[in-house]
């Protein structure tokens, strides 16, 4: 099924607003891990121009809404409303010299860490973890349809890697909802340990500089393995379903510059 055959039905029923990932200017939409079926610059949700994982046409219809839906709850539930001044005075931290670096407050919030990389992930996994506890709450018809689908994609991408996968296995419990008991491994008693912290610490009324703070409290005990191990294998969530705060800040800076020039 390709974008236009069914984008109508979205864009006339939903509060989003949805073009084709071919429309994104210049090559904003390369990241890392898989490549995307869906981004978001903060006022556009891009889509892949055509999805055909499944043989019927339904499904792949299902898919583009169900992803529209996931990542317009970002926008909805604050993911990208992150305030780097407030979570570090919260922490007890100094605040970073806003002149010594450049981007979005997330970013700026990952290069406070040794592994840049493997503090997004980390926050990638709780802040969609966040946010399906709120949607199991305000939308529970959504949860109980898209995580299922979600973990299922996840389990078959999963099959035939090697490497470490601590992070994978991380994001299928905390940000899919995957029961515990559906895999093991030697690693599984750090799992239950920093799951036992996102539960603990993280629940439908909480926000999203609460994830910031869960992100610095857990590194040391995910960074840890990795020192003695090898680096993780970087997260890689199903359909490309990264978050991109780089999008956000880039398409606020240039509605910035085309206010100035009013």
């Amino acid at each position: 099924i390709v974008f236009g055959d069914w984008s109508s039905d979205v864009c006339s029923s939903d509060l989003v607003s949805v073009r084709p990932l071919s429309s994104m200017p210049g090559s904003r939409a390369v990241g890392t891990g898989e490549a995307p079926l869906v981004v978001s610059d903060g006022r556009w949700i891009y889509l892949a121009d055509e999805i055909s994982l499944f043989p019927r046409r339904e499904e792949n219809r299902d898919l583009y809404k169900c992803l529209v839906r996931l990542e317009s709850a970002h926008t909805e539930f604050g993911t990208f409303d992150f305030d780097l001044e407030r979570t570090l005075e919260a922490m007890g931290l100094p605040p970073v010299d806003p002149e010594a670096a450049e981007g979005s407050d997330l970013e700026r919030f990952f290069r406070i860490f040794p592994d840049p990389g493997l503090a997004r992930d980390l926050f990638t996994v709780f802040e969609q973890g966040r946010i399906r506890r709120i949607l199991t709450r305000v939308y529970p018809g959504l949860a109980r349809s898209a995580f299922p689908f979600l973990i299922a994609a996840a389990s078959q991408a999963a099959h035939g890697e090697n490497g470490p996968d601590l992070l994978a296995r991380l994001y299928r419990r905390v940000a899919l909802g995957e029961d515990p008991a559906a895999g093991s491994g030697p690693d599984s008693g750090l799992l239950d340990a920093v799951e036992a912290r996102f539960r603990e610490r993280i629940t439908a009324e909480s926000g999203v500089n609460d994830v910031g703070m869960l992100v610095h409290a857990v590194y040391p005990m995910v960074q840890r393995p990795a020192e003695c191990h090898g680096p993780l294998k970087p997260l890689s969530p199903p359909f490309g379903r990264s978050l991109r705060p780089d999008l956000r800040f880039s398409a606020h800076l240039e509605v910035e510059r085309l206010a100035g020039r009013i």
